[in-house]
Formats: structure tokens, C-alpha cells, sequence
């Protein structure tokens, strides 16, 4: 055997079996340490992969670094752009849109860090909206149906026993009249289907609509067949600095009247429709609160809709945490 390994085939085997061990010993340790990375990488990046397709051209470039990031001597830039966004595309640009808005909006389930603590948002929208004192959001609204390219509603409730509630929708884009006063003059912004409420108790109203998934017929604008009763007429006002258009009326319940005011205002290139309800005993508690809610309304920019987010985000969980850190 000595003479064996003494030998040219004997040393040939050797190195061989010491290359071999080696190679194996560098596969261990490198699986090893991209193991490692993988579990290093940030949350923004886990969140991309969920994303529907297509990338963008700065998101690919931010997974390409990543991935690069996890695996620095065998990555496939070329290959992994192919398999990311392949060629292909059957979707439409609305339901392109939609599954955006859908992803970003599990990916912002938590309040998006733009906003104060007093704020918050319609979901899937670049709308926020400053939440009166003693009120609190339902987080019902994405439970209520997606119109306006899958863009939710924001419902806020009292928190006291009053019942009192409002919410928040996009009615249009804004880009579709040349101003508020036009759409509230609009046969569409005029629509009224007279409901009659009497036979419920505004107590449970707010349960009753979680229930239905907050129905459109609630603002008594127009219900889900779209039939018309009639037309309403909006007055201009102006609160606190900005102009809204609003409808206001006395609903009968079970348990005594109801003051519906319906605000039509714009908020970036949307207008926005806040309609509010309470007992009419307590509108000199409610109205004015609300109202200063109504007129801070504003745009912000989400997370997710930046161009330049992947730029905003570092590579590994410790490099993000120092990019929030210098904010």
C-alpha cells in the first residue's frame, strides 16, 4: 500500500480525492453561507416576490442585487431577469392594476410610515385622511366591495355609544371634469335614490352595514341597480380653507333622526366622497370635528409607489435598517 501511494498513479489518486474533498468542503461551506444570506435579505424583498408581474426596470434592478447579494459567484443575471418577467404579458392594464393595488395593499396591511399617528388612509389610494379625536378606523373597509380600480373605502367610527360613523371614497378621477363644481352639478354627481330607514335603529346601523359590506345604496346617492328617485343639490362651502360641495339631510331611524351630509371635494386628482352620520342631537358635537378631518385631507407618497423605491431600501436587513435610520 505504501508503495502504492509512492507511486505516480498512487499520487495522482491522492491529489484527486484532495481535490475532490476540497470541492466538497467549498459546496458545504458556500450552500452554507448563502443559507445564511437568505435569511439576511429585507422585508421590501420579500414583499417583491409576491408582487404581481410585470417589475419595473428599478425593481428588477433591486432583486438583481439582492440575489446577487445571496449568491455572488454562481447568479444568473441574464436567466433571472428572463424567468421574472417573461415576454409574455396576457393581462390587461386594468387587471394589471388591480393585482397591484391588491399586493400593495397586503403589503401595507400595517399604517404606511408616511402617515402622522393621527391619520390614516384609503387603502390602495395615495389619499390620507386626519382622524378626528374619540374616533378610530374600522379596518371594515376592505371588506366593503372595490370600485375605482380596486380602491377601498376608509370608514371611521365614534368610539363612545353615539353610533356616529363616516367614510371615505373616491367617487372619480378628477381629470374626468374640470372641477368639483362641475361633477356636483353633473346628472351622475345628482343622483339620489330615497332609502327609507325608518325600520332600523341607527344604533346598529354601523354593524348592519359591515354586514352588508357597506352596499352603495347606503349614501342614498345611488343604490346597487342604479335606479333614480330623483336629484339633489349640493352647496358650495367652505371649511376651514378648502371648497367642498355638500348635501346634507335628516334621515328618520327607529330610534329618532339622523343628520346625512354627503362632501364632495378633490384630493390630489381625485374627488373624494366623505359622507357622514349622526344623531341629530348630537351635531353640534360631531360636525365641526369632522369637517377639520374633511379639509386636512391630502396626498402622500406611499412606499410602494415610489420610482425610485428600490433605491430608498438596502440590500441586506441591517443596510435597510441603517437607510431608515438616516430618514
Amino acid at each position: 500500500m505504501k508503495t502504492f501511494f509512492k507511486s505516480k498513479i498512487g499520487r495522482s489518486i491522492l491529489v484527486l480525492v484532495g481535490i475532490l474533498l476540497a470541492a466538497l468542503l467549498f459546496w458545504v461551506s458556500y450552500e452554507v453561507f448563502k443559507i445564511t444570506r437568505q435569511h439576511d435579505y429585507p422585508a421590501y424583498y420579500g414583499a417583491l416576490i409576491n408582487k404581481p408581474l410585470p417589475y419595473t426596470e428599478a425593481e428588477m434592478d433591486y432583486m438583481v442585487d439582492v440575489e446577487r447579494y445571496q449568491d455572488p459567484l454562481f447568479f444568473n443575471e441574464k436567466a433571472y431577469r428572463k424567468a421574472m418577467n417573461p415576454v409574455t404579458q396576457t393581462l390587461s392594464d386594468r387587471q394589471e392594476k388591480t393585482q397591484l393595488l391588491n399586493w400593495a395593499d397586503s403589503y401595507q396591511k400595517s399604517k404606511p410610515q408616511e402617515l402622522k399617528t393621527n391619520e390614516s388612509w384609503l387603502p390602495g389610494t395615495d389619499v390620507a385622511v386626519s382622524i378626528p379625536e374619540n374616533w378610530e378606523q374600522t379596518y371594515k373597509d376592505r371588506q366593503a366591495p372595490t370600485g375605482n380600480s380596486g380602491k377601498y373605502m376608509l370608514i371611521l367610527n365614534h368610539k363612545g355609544n353615539s353610533g356616529a360613523f363616516a367614510y371615505f371614497k373616491i367617487i372619480v378621477n378628477a381629470k374626468s371634469y374640470n372641477s368639483v363644481k362641475d361633477y356636483a352639478a353633473s346628472r351622475e354627481g345628482k343622483k339620489f335614490a330615497k332609502i327609507n330607514k325608518s325600520q332600523y335603529a341607527f344604533a346598529q346601523e354601523l354593524k348592519r352595514q359591515e354586514q352588508m359590506r357597506f352596499n352603495r345604496s347606503i349614501d342614498n346617492v345611488a343604490n346597487s341597480h342604479n335606479l333614480v328617485n330623483g336629484f339633489i343639490t349640493y352647496a358650495p362651502l367652505t371649511i376651514h380653507g378648502r371648497t367642498v360641495y355638500v348635501y346634507q339631510q335628516t334621515i328618520p331611524y327607529a330610534d329618532g333622526d339622523v343628520i346625512e351630509s354627503i362632501y364632495l371635494f378633490k384630493v390630489g386628482d381625485n374627488i373624494i366622497s366623505a359622507n357622514t352620520y349622526y344623531r341629530a342631537k348630537d351635531q353640534e358635537k360631531f360636525k365641526d370635528s369632522l369637517e377639520q378631518a374633511i379639509a386636512k385631507a391630502h396626498t402622500f407618497e406611499l412606499d410602494y409607489m415610489r420610482k425610485d423605491e428600490p433605491k430608498y431600501h438596502g440590500i441586506t436587513k441591517k443596510e435597510e435598517k441603517q437607510k431608515q435610520e438616516r430618514r
